[in-house]
């Protein structure tokens, strides 16, 4: 008989994560690095580089300003390949048992810290920024990546074989529109919770105050339980709003 449930995960590992079922459950640091990737996909819309991507396409195209393209392109692949090990060597130490529960807050919030720090402090051999002027990568951006991170790695299993089970229970939730609107709708936080989308939050101190409200308000449920049936929910809401707007 079919095991549904593996096959499901299977693939979702092809076609979401981009790697092989068997690769996922022989290497579970291969694994990781898909979960931490997908995330990073998952920000990416809201990054604004020195150079997008459709003017990079259209000079390759053109087999104009390789210079630039190539210095690029190596800048922003060196750029990931740190952040990448930063927070799997993060994750190890979580999953060792070497971030104790009381300090898994600061410790969290002082690796988004040093992905801000590193990604406003990359730049092509030039000196040119990677990112854009104006347009920083934020505090904001960097919980959606660990946050999200760690949510696909829960959610795939890369955990399953621990000793400690629970340890979900410690993980923040992922902070996007929906999230913020969800706490808003089902558990009353104020709207507009950072005065600005997620994108643009910028204080690390401001950020855990929400997440330990989420804690406080969803209790029993802890945040990470609670934000996937909500996550959910708000997106259910945004489509019935949409479906009716198109058909008034």
């Amino acid at each position: 008989m079919m095991d549904l449930n593996q096959y499901q995960k299977d693939f979702l590992w092809v076609s979401y994560f981009g790697i092989m079922p068997d690769d996922a459950e022989k290497d579970r640091k291969k694994a990781m690095g898909a979960c931490i990737n997908r995330a990073y996909k998952d920000l990416c819309r809201t990054l604004r580089f020195t150079y997008s991507t459709s003017w990079l396409n259209d000079s390759k195209n053109k087999n104009e300003h390789k210079d630039i393209v190539d210095a690029f392109t190596a800048a922003k692949k060196a750029y990931k390949s740190k952040l990448y090990s930063n927070i799997i060597e993060w994750v190890k130490k979580f999953l060792n048992g070497d971030i104790k529960e009381n300090d898994f807050d600061s410790q969290l919030i002082s690796l988004c810290e040093n992905i801000k720090d590193e990604s406003n402090n990359s730049e092509l051999s030039d000196g040119t920024s990677l990112f854009k002027s104006g347009n920083p990568f934020t505090f904001g951006h960097a919980q959606k990546w660990v946050n999200m991170a760690l949510k696909y790695m829960l959610v795939m299993g890369c955990w399953d074989e621990l000793n400690n089970p629970e340890m979900y229970k410690l993980l923040h939730v992922p902070v996007d529109q929906y999230v913020l609107d969800a706490a808003h709708h089902e558990l009353g936080m104020t709207e507009n919770y950072f005065g600005c989308s997620w994108s643009r939050i910028t204080s690390g101190e401001k950020y855990l105050a929400f997440q330990n409200d989420i804690r406080a308000k969803a209790n029993p449920l802890s945040p990470i339980e609670w934000e996937g049936k909500a996550w959910a929910d708000e997106a259910a809401r945004k489509s019935q709003k949409e479906d009716l707007e198109a058909n008034s």
